[in-house]
């Protein structure tokens, strides 16, 4: 005997499961942040690259970057990027297709993590800031 609730939750369940592939398309990405290396010790110093992949000038300064550092309810930050090192207020273009380097030093008393670091000031020509995951490096390990 045929249970017609069986047939209906197994249809539904098959084309819930089929739709789980589905991806939304997301705007193109302006700016890639990658870290020279995957893992750090406490006292070295990260080399950040900051590479326009857009077709658009971008404007950033590398003074504006944070660390931060995995913990159990999620991101949380831990100090100003540059630490000692002097900083302004300059705001650099970044042209289409051009790459750019900056370094942070990592303190020696950095506990052992999962770290990236977080631009806030990376906009467009027109001063409208690039989405958050646009303004985030890769993680990488401090050991």
């Amino acid at each position: 005997m045929c249970r017609p609730h069986a047939f209906w939750a197994v249809a539904l369940f098959g084309t819930l499961a089929s739709c789980g592939g589905v991806v939304e398309p997301q705007a193109p990405s302006a700016v890639r942040i990658t870290t020279a290396k995957p893992t750090y010790g406490p006292g070295d110093t990260v080399v950040v690259t900051l590479e326009n992949i857009s077709q658009d000038r971008v404007l950033y300064n590398a003074c504006s970057a944070f660390l931060e550092r995995w913990q159990i309810l999620g991101w949380g930050e831990v100090m100003w990027a540059a630490g000692d090192q002097p900083c302004n207020d300059n705001v650099d273009a970044l042209e289409a297709g051009a790459t750019v380097g900056t370094w942070f030093p990592i303190p020696s008393t950095l506990a052992p993590g999962m770290y990236r670091y977080r631009f806030t000031g990376i906009t467009n020509t027109d001063a409208r800031l690039l989405p958050e995951r646009e303004r985030l490096s890769n993680t990488f390990s401090i050991q």
